[in-house]
Parts: structure tokens; sequence; C-alpha cells
């Protein structure tokens, strides 16, 4: 049996991951729109591409990490969605200083908190003391199973 923060983990997980197919969709609509015709279309349609494919990749990079971590209890994938929390911080600081201006990035930058909150409250619950007990394959005790009902 699963304890709470982990099946509260889930679902907080697969909201960010909602969030950011979304986003990503997006911004690959953006792209291979903006590209015009005769004007570098093939390197904008390759741009695209690579951007759609890198996309992809990534939200698969998600899914497996929320089959390991929350389905198998995984301690190696729960400390591999600690870097990425660490390497996305210091990618949305190297991105709020190199665009600062301008209503698109006012967005982008919106959906970035929107995510790194939700990636937050996520690596918050993988260390409540009953998630930490089920990672360690331990009995969860009788007081921490109903820790959010």
């Amino acid at each position: 049996m699963r304890p709470g923060s982990i099946v509260l983990f889930e679902r907080v997980y697969w909201l960010h991951i909602a969030v950011a197919a979304v986003y990503l969709t997006w911004s690959y609509v953006q792209i291979s729109h903006a590209v015009a015709p005769g004007d570098f279309g093939q390197i904008g349609r390759t741009r695209a591409l690579i951007q759609g494919g890198m996309s992809i990749i990534s939200i698969g990079i998600e899914v497996l990490l929320w089959f390991f971590i929350a389905r198998r209890g995984s301690r190696v994938a729960k400390w591999i969605f600690v870097i990425f929390f660490v390497l996305a911080i210091l990618s949305m600081g190297v991105i709020g200083f190199r665009y600062s201006q301008g209503a698109l990035t006012s967005f982008r930058l919106g959906v970035s908190v929107v995510t790194m909150s939700l990636r937050t409250a996520a690596l918050w619950l993988l260390f409540r003391p009953d998630a930490a007990a089920w990672f360690r394959g331990r009995p969860i005790p009788e007081e921490l199973l109903d820790t959010f009902s």
C-alpha cells in the first residue's frame, strides 16, 4: 500500500506534466508558425522538429520518473528528480536574467513559476516521513498511514 504522500505526489506531478505538455505544445506551434516560407524555411522547420522531439523526450523522461518514483519506490529515481529540480531552478534563473521584457516572456516566466511550484510541492511530498519509510522499503507506521486524509 502506497502512503498518502506518494499518492498526492503522483497527482501533483501529473498536474505538472500536463501543464508542461500544454506549454511545450503551444511553444512548438508558435515556432512552426513563425517560419516564413522561403525565409530560412528549412532551418526554421528543423528547429521546430528539434524542439518537438526534445519536448517528447522531456515528457517521456518525466513519465519514467513518475513511474519509478510513485509506482516502484526507487530511491535512485527520487534523487534523479532532485537533480533535475536543481537544474530547473538554475535554468529558470538564467532564463529570467536573459529575457526580461515582453508579454510573451512574461507568459513563459509565468508558466515556469507554475511548473516550478508544482515541482516544489512534489519534491516536498517525497521527503515526508511516510514517503521516507516507503522508499526504504519499511512498513509505514500506523500513525503515518492517514497523513493527508
